[in-house]
């Protein structure tokens, strides 16, 4: 999965760990818990590129921006916040706070948490889009 995907679940789980226990500490603890191994079963759906190097950037900014201003106007911003973090934090990690994408010479990935070929269920690019799209929207029903 890309990084609003696993954004917007990381959001998700952190609101709704909050939703039902009511304390901001336990949601921070038991929503980031949750989120980093998530990460990795969720990697299991193998996204596509969107087409391309270009549009994967455009679609992914897109819907980063997107994510942001919902979390930015919620009152549990940082809670948010962090669910969108942890839940990306083995891309980040892997992936050289994503510089491995723009400069692959430079940037090396690493398989800290990432196997080759993982995936076990390949989405096309229009699926690809539609699950950026959907999941980076259902910010806003928060």
């Amino acid at each position: 999965m890309h990084a609003s995907v696993h954004g917007a679940i990381g959001v998700l789980v952190n609101q709704t760990v909050f939703s039902i226990t009511k304390d901001i500490g336990v949601s921070y603890v038991v929503g980031n818990s949750i989120n980093v191994p998530l990460h990795i079963v969720l990697d299991l759906i193998g996204e596509n590129n969107y087409g391309g190097k270009k549009a994967m950037i455009m679609a992914e900014v897109f819907c980063f921006i997107l994510s942001m201003y919902c979390i930015y106007n919620d009152h549990n911003s940082l809670l948010l916040f962090s669910g969108w973090f942890f839940s990306n934090l083995p891309d980040i990690i892997d992936k050289k706070m994503y510089f491995s994408i723009l400069f692959p010479d430079r940037f090396k990935y690493t398989y800290y948490f990432h196997w080759r070929n993982q995936a076990k269920i390949n989405l096309t690019n229009t699926q690809t889009y539609l699950l950026a799209v959907i999941f980076s929207l259902l910010i806003f029903t928060l």
